[in-house]
């Protein structure tokens, strides 16, 4: 259902599987494809890469300051930065020379979220869901929670 005084590009995407499917039908040239965290045939895996890295490598203080950086793996553990086209400083991130040969090639910890509490379920369910027009969209967004 089409609020009134619409446009004629509105989109009554209410769910974020009709955002996919709005994002996935607006590219001509297929280039968008939308990827669903819940998508049970290729899911989005979030993993602990802070810790990982964080094992192997320094921070780049003043990260911000910089507009441009180049690795290249003829200097492993460099990263030259840039704060304009004609300035350059090579910075070494690794924690110690030998750390390379310790990298295993694996994944770090897989990262779970912890869901929505009982309380911001209820906000969401109360004040969020009478907004939508599609009651299948309501349920599937913000479904009455089971817990009080």
């Amino acid at each position: 259902m089409r609020p009134p005084g619409s446009a004629s590009g509105y989109s009554d995407a209410e769910s974020l599987l009709d955002i996919a499917d709005s994002v996935e039908s607006s590219s001509r040239s297929g280039h968008n494809i939308p990827h669903r965290v819940d998508d049970v045939e290729k899911p989005v895996l979030f993993y602990d890469w802070k810790a990982y890295l964080d094992t192997y490598f320094k921070p780049l203080k003043n990260i911000t300051r910089f507009q441009h950086f180049t690795v290249s793996s003829g200097k492993p553990g460099i990263v030259s930065c840039k704060m304009s086209p004609d300035s350059e400083e090579d910075h070494n991130l690794l924690r110690r020379p030998s750390v390379l040969k310790d990298v295993k090639s694996v994944f770090p910890n897989q990262i779970h979220g912890a869901g929505l509490s009982s309380e911001r379920q209820w906000y969401l369910f109360e004040e969020i869901g009478p907004f939508f027009y599609s009651e299948v969209a309501r349920r599937a967004v913000c479904p009455e929670p089971t817990t009080l």
